[in-house]
């Protein structure tokens, strides 16, 4: 879905639920059509035409000329679930950022979707620390090429999970599966006891 590094703090998630009105990542998905059937109808002038004849996204098109005027049917899937990875290119050996990931559904007219964001900053930082400096955090703050107004080297270190988080994640972890085992056990024992009872 999108880079990962174990110094890196995790991106914001954000969710959103309401008219499908956000691109997979600049237009709506393949195919998709919310209300299954569109139609569209134009009166001719200037441009117009080549504007009609443009490229569709749906599955089926239907165009033609009816009374002066300009039709356009389309028939499309109304439930569409689409994965975007993390946008990004090489340009002038750095990485820029171009759109955050994303997990999609559409609906009849409606979307439901999960962002995980961060500024551009963020994402350039991670892509320079894994792509161009082998995971090396420190290597990518000394070799991070972007300067500040000032001249002074631009990285910032809070992206970046401190000491303490990084030592707390661990036994977290360790700690909800501790805490899981002993549900179990305290399950098991229960069990036991009630069999015996019985």
């Amino acid at each position: 879905m999108y880079p990962t590094h174990n110094e890196f703090k995790k991106p914001k998630k954000r969710v959103y639920f309401g008219k499908a009105n956000n691109g997979t990542p600049y237009f709506h998905p393949m195919n998709y059509i919310g209300s299954i059937v569109d139609i569209s109808i134009r009166k001719p002038f200037g441009d117009n035409i080549k504007k009609f004849k443009q490229y569709s996204r749906a599955w089926k098109v239907w165009r033609f000329s009816l009374v002066g005027f300009w039709v356009c049917i389309q028939l499309g899937s109304p439930i569409i679930f689409t994965k975007n990875q993390l946008g990004w290119k090489e340009k002038f050996g750095t990485p820029r950022f171009e759109y955050s990931p994303a997990i999609q559904l559409f609906f009849f007219g409606l979307e439901l979707s999960l962002f995980f964001e961060e500024n551009a900053k963020y994402w350039e930082q991670l892509l320079w620390t894994l792509k161009w400096c082998d995971g090396d955090t420190q290597k990518a703050k000394e070799t991070w090429m972007w300067r500040d107004r000032d001249g002074n080297n631009s990285w910032d270190d809070s992206y970046l999970l401190t000491d303490l988080e990084q030592f707390a994640f661990p036994i977290k972890n360790r700690m909800m599966v501790e805490g899981i085992i002993l549900s179990v056990i305290t399950l098991i024992l229960f069990l036991i006891l009630l069999v015996n009872l019985i």
